[in-house]
C-alpha cells in the first residue's frame, strides 16, 4: 500500500519546502550542505532531516505558505521515528516493521510514491528507516538499504521477529499512527 496520488504530492511539497528550509538553516549556522536539488524526490532519504526546533520554526514562519493541514503534517514530523527496523511481512494495507532492538516496538506503515513490498522485497531484511507521521497513517522513508547483512537470515532471527509480530498482534500493540 502506499499513499494516493494527491497525498504523493503533497507528501512531497511539505518535504521539499521543510528540508529546503533545513539546508537554509545549516548552511546559516556555516555546515555544508549540498545545494537545493538535495531536497529532490528520490525513494532514498539521503537528506539532512531537520530537528525538532527547526520544524517548530518551519511551522511558525510558513516560509512556503502552506495549508493549515499541511503545516500540521510538518509539524507532526517531529515525532518522526528513525532507526533500524526489521521488514517482516507484507500485507494488503501496510507493511510491518519491528524495530532492531529489545524492547521490540512493531509498525504498520505505506510507502509514499512506491509500493514497499516492492521496493523492500525481501523479509526478514534489515533497513535504516525513518518512519513519519502522515494524517492517521505512518509513511515510511527509506534512509538506506543495508548490505552487511545476510539475504538469508538465521532461523532463530526469523522466528524472534515472527514472534514479536505475532505477540504484538495478538495485544493490539502494533503502532499504525505516531501520535
Amino acid at each position: 500500500m502506499r499513499l494516493t496520488p494527491p497525498d504523493v504530492e503533497r507528501y512531497f511539497v511539505i518535504r521539499k519546502a521543510l528540508l529546503r528550509y533545513n539546508g537554509r538553516q545549516l548552511r546559516k549556522r556555516g555546515i555544508e550542505v549540498p545545494s537545493d536539488d538535495w531536497a529532490h524526490s528520490g525513494l532514498r532519504d539521503e537528506t539532512p532531516w531537520p530537528d525538532a526546533k527547526t520544524i517548530g520554526s518551519f511551522v511558525a514562519k510558513n516560509p512556503a505558505r502552506l495549508k493549515k493541514q499541511d503545516l500540521a503534517i510538518a509539524e507532526s514530523w517531529k515525532r518522526a521515528v528513525a532507526g533500524y527496523f526489521y521488514a517482516v511481512r507484507h500485507l494488503k494495507n501496510h507493511s510491518i516493521f519491528v524495530s532492531e532492538r529489545e524492547p521490540y516496538r512493531v509498525y504498520a506503515a505505506i510507502g509514499h510514491q512506491a509500493e514497499l513490498s516492492v521496493l523492500l522485497a525481501l523479509t526478514p531484511d534489515l533497513y535504516e528507516l525513518r518512519l513519519l507521521p502522515f494524517e492517521s497513517r505512518i509513511v515510511c522513508s527509506v534512509i538506506a538499504f543495508t548490505d552487511e547483512y545476510p539475504a538469508t537470515w538465521p532461523a532463530a532471527v526469523k522466528n524472534k521477529l515472527l514472534r514479536a509480530y505475532r505477540k504484538a498482534r495478538l495485544r493490539r500493540e502494533i503502532i499504525t499512527a505516531i501520535d
